[in-house]
């Protein structure tokens, strides 16, 4: 028996019989095919009727169905609505994102059971004490919204049951599962508002859902809880046995499994079994000591795995009852459920194993008919059909009236389980009668659905041509009118008696043919009681009112209508019927492209065919080919990312057609660079790039803007891109056409604006003096605007000091702003104006030495002092003296008893300075010895 083995687990698919179909069930449960790939990861990429595989002499074929919309690939080829490929054993098979592998000969069930099934929830809404699940594969998507009342439509998510849910949108959004995160989009069409933690959602925007978000939905107002995932573990430490795995019952019975659960945890854990993948209405689940239990939850200890006997107390034996409730939503077929064992300690850790429970085809078919009566010669009756069964089914209507014309809408139409249909049948009288009473004209209906039926009767009550009323009356006046009556019915039925019957209409449809092709001859005729035809019908009885003869003419033919009154006089009417030979199947000589891939789409592609044979020829799509000879060409501009142009040659005989397949490369982008990677706050750079074969070229920015008040811009008719960044912004070139899209990102980083350095040179001055300011700023550019206050204004790009000469202590502030900057960023610095520094132009000491005892003259001159100490060196003498000008003299006097150094220091703001002056002490001078006496003078003769 013929398997598909799908994706990476490798789940195998039985092919049972020579024809199944492959595609994905409807969510409302009124459709299954005979393969199911909808619960599997990548479902939604099917199509519900997706592929025929079928078997034909001797060799598998799989044929696309014709309302396929999602990419079918056997063996590399791509195939389009109703092409068919022959599968080889070990065939590749891709039906939208789902690969698959084709077995011919079948193989073994795999020797551990398939961990498959739905996904499990990974989050839910709560909303009004209700708890709806989430759960999707990776990749996949959930639609969110309100049912149509019809049933037409119902969202997978539906809000509708919630307060306040009829005012949420029908296709409100699409809840979309990547990467182990779920996301929100709102749907562009939405009416209603979308409301995130307080923030109004834009048309058409989509954003992450975290863990307590909340959400309101129109008025509906729901809480998102991230569930935590369970990882899944093998038999190593959980060993989880469900016998059987596959049940057969009809819906109303119950089936059991027995449950085996070992752990080989290496500790001991409570173990919860759950079903998943049916409603848990239908199941029932027993413990050990046949308690019934929900939730159920067994405690194990721990056994060693791989043991002959696993210890008793850590192996568990439950029974589940599924019992399938017996209506319409129990819809046939094969259902795949799961059975897992979860951990609740922690770390939790799951086994799951798959199993398959077919649900047999039961019919319930239950019809009525509204009005029982109709009380005129005509009118409409209306059954409904109710299919009570859980299969699709194909109703069919019968109906069997004497007297009556009936016609009814719909004989034969699909009716799906669950769903109630209408069929609308008018019913006329033939001949009305004139005289009597009311006549009633039964209608009979047989509906027909698989092996039920319904059989039903309504009336047509016929009232007389003539009034009651007036019939009356006639009766009272009868004995006066029977003479004449008489004469008139003689009158009258020799008319009738003698009158030829009047074929109305005689017709042959169709009037034309192929040899071998029935004709329907159909007859109208009044006053007729026998019809015959030549050719003779045979043995068959022909209705001489009206009806239809079915004839096979093998050339042409003149058939002849001979009707017949009840004297034998008759007429009769002839009809032809042209027979012509059967044609032969039209050939396509030759269907070609100039070119199978061209760039972007508006490209020109000449087609070119030749055809012989037939009568009716078709190019789709047919939007640029307006007129299609047996050979020609035209030129068409795909717009798609493949486009298939199919060439049909037609006749009587049959169709041929022929493809080609226009492929939309997409599109290049062969380098995007910038000349600046590193530029100032607001700094230009520019964006140069090469790229090739696209229809449009968009920039955007990740952060700011491309150009003022554009995030993205359009560049598709330039090749770079000037822009000014305000902080590290990657930017991104996007490159589309039909065929798909190409992108390039580039990164520019961008230096703060920022003043690393502001001072003065020197910081403290003399009133009159100048001081140097000087900065340094990193990240500046042309665009930056520097100035210093006060006094001193803008200063110009590049410069880096200026020169100020304040007349009192003053602070300087450096601003500089920037492109998209609200404030300017600042330094200040500070220039200090004082009296200059200290200068002593002299200390001296008058007389500078002196006698103990005597005194000297201190005199001093001093510059820019606003105090001058004047200090000995012994400690005895100290003079404090202010000073108020800037240019001070001196003098004080001074007694030292010994040699003392007089140090005289001069100090102002900015510091200070000492300078010295000594007196010596002179030593005493000797006492001089006495005189000693002279001796008298002596006198001189004659003196």
């Amino acid at each position: 028996m013929a398997e598909l083995i799908a994706g990476p687990e490798k789940t195998r698919l039985t092919v049972n019989g020579e024809s199944v179909l492959v595609g994905r069930h409807s969510e409302d449960g009124t459709f299954t095919p005979d393969i199911d790939l909808g619960g599997m990861e990548g479902g939604r990429t099917v199509s519900r009727r997706h592929a025929w595989i079928f078997k034909r002499n001797g060799k598998w074929f799989l044929r696309v169905e014709s309302t396929t919309t999602n990419a079918t690939v056997v063996s590399g080829q791509t195939l389009s609505t109703g092409q068919e490929a022959e599968l080889l054993d070990g065939a590749e098979i891709i039906l939208g994102k789902i690969p698959l592998v084709f077995n011919a000969e079948g193989g073994q069930p795999p020797p551990e059971p398939v961990i498959a099934g739905p996904p499990r929830p990974s989050a839910e809404f709560r909303a009004n004490e209700r708890t709806i699940p989430l759960a999707a594969a990776d990749g996949g998507s959930l639609t969110l919204g309100r049912h149509a009342e019809d049933g037409s439509y119902q969202p997978d998510v539906d809000l509708s049951d919630l307060a306040y849910g009829r005012t949420v949108s029908r296709h409100h959004g699409l809840l979309s599962y990547r990467g182990g995160q779920w996301f929100l989009k709102v749907e562009a069409a939405v009416t209603n508002p979308t409301i995130l933690n307080g923030t109004t959602l834009a048309l058409g925007q989509e954003v992450a859902l975290n863990d307590n978000d909340q959400l309101q939905l129109g008025r509906v107002i729901a809480t998102f809880h991230q569930l935590k995932q369970i990882p899944s573990v093998g038999p190593e430490l959980i060993e989880l046995t469900v016998q059987p795995a596959q049940f057969v019952t009809d819906a109303g019975n119950e089936v059991r499994a027995n449950v085996t659960v070992i752990n080989h945890t290496g500790h001991v854990d409570w173990f919860r079994i759950e079903v998943e993948g049916i409603p848990m209405e239908w199941c029932r689940i027993f413990l050990p000591d046949g308690t019934e239990a929900k939730p159920a939850q067994v405690r194990l200890f721990h056994t060693p795995a791989h043991t002959a006997t696993p210890s008793p107390d850590a192996l568990a034996q439950l029974k589940v009852y599924i019992r399938p409730p017996k209506d319409s939503q129990t819809w046939a077929g094969v259902r795949e459920f799961v059975v897992s064992a979860t951990t609740q300690g922690e770390p939790q850790m799951r086994r799951a194993t798959s199993c398959l429970l077919t649900i047999n085809r039961f019919e319930n078919l239950s019809s009525t008919i509204v009005p029982e009566k109709v009380l005129r010669p005509s009118g409409e009756f209306r059954v409904e059909i109710y299919n009570g069964g859980n299969d699709p089914t194909t109703a069919e209507i019968e109906t069997a009236g004497d007297g009556l014309f009936i016609e009814v809408d719909r004989p034969q139409f699909a009716l799906a389980n669950g769903v109630k249909d209408e069929v609308k049948i008018k019913a006329r009288v033939r001949r009305r009668h004139w005289l009597g009473a009311e006549k009633d004209y039964l209608l009979g209906v047989k509906v027909k659905a698989g092996n039920s039926r319904n059989d039903l009767i309504g009336y047509v009550i016929c009232p007389p041509r003539i009034p009651h009323w007036i019939q009356l009356l006639f009766s009272r006046i009868q004995p006066i009118l029977i003479p004449v009556c008489m004469l008139l019915a003689l009158a009258g039925a020799a008319f009738v008696l003698l009158r030829p019957p009047d074929i109305k209409d005689f017709k042959a449809d169709p009037a034309s043919v192929i040899v071998g092709t029935p004709v329907t001859l159909s007859w109208t005729i009044d006053r007729a009681k026998s019809v015959t035809s030549d050719p003779s019908s045979g043995n068959e009885q022909l209705k001489a009112d009206s009806g239809t003869l079915k004839v096979v003419p093998t050339a042409t033919s003149r058939y002849t209508l001979t009707a017949h009154n009840l004297v034998g006089i008759s007429s009769n009417r002839s009809v032809n019927v042209e027979v012509r030979p059967a044609p032969q199947v039209p050939q396509i000589v030759s269907f070609t492209a100039s070119a199978d891939h061209i760039s972007k789409e508006g490209q020109p592609v000449t087609l070119d065919w030749k055809v012989t044979g037939a009568s009716k020829i078709a190019i789709t799509p047919a939007d640029e080919i307006k007129e299609v000879k047996d050979t020609g060409e035209a030129t068409v501009h795909p717009s798609q990312a493949s486009t298939v142009y199919t060439l049909t040659a037609t006749n009587d005989a049959g169709s041929v057609n022929a493809t080609k397949t226009i492929v939309i490369d997409p599109p290049q982008i062969a380098s995007f660079t910038t000349n600046s990677p590193n530029v100032g706050q607001g700094g230009a750079a520019q964006l140069t790039w090469v790229a090739q074969n696209f229809t449009k070229l968009t920039i955007k920015a990740d952060k700011g803007d491309v150009e003022p008040q554009k995030q993205e811009v359009d560049v598709t008719s330039l090749s770079s891109e000037t822009v000014n960044p305000l902080q590290d912004t990657e930017y991104t070139l996007t490159a589309t056409n039909a065929g798909g899209t190409a992108t390039k990102t580039v990164k520019i980083a961008v230096t703060p604006l920022q003043i690393t350095i502001f001072k003065a040179d020197p910081p403290s001055i003399a009133k009159g003096s100048q001081a140097q300011l000087s900065w340094s700023i990193t990240g500046a550019t042309s665009t930056t605007s520097i100035s210093i206050q006060p006094d001193v204004g803008a200063v110009s790009q590049g410069q880096t000091s200026v020169l100020v000469s304040p007349d009192k202590t003053t602070n300087y502030t450096i601003s500089a702003i920037g492109p998209g900057m609200s404030k300017p960023i600042q330094k200040t610095t500070t220039v200090t104006v004082g009296l200059g520094a200290v200068s002593i132009d002299f200390v001296t000491a008058a007389p500078a030495s002196i006698a103990k005892g005597d005194s000297s003259t201190l005199t001093f001159s001093v510059q820019n002092a606003k105090h001058i100490t004047i200090t000995s060196s012994d400690g005895t003498f100290t003079k404090d003296i202010a000073v108020s000008q800037p240019s001070f003299q001196g003098s004080i006097t001074v007694s030292p008893t010994k040699t003392t150094t007089y140090t005289l220091t001069a100090s102002n703001d900015t510091g200070s300075k000492a300078q010295p002056a000594t007196v010596v002490i002179l030593a005493p001078t000797p006492t001089p010895a006495p005189t000693p006496p002279q001796p008298a003078p002596t006198s001189k003769a004659g003196g």
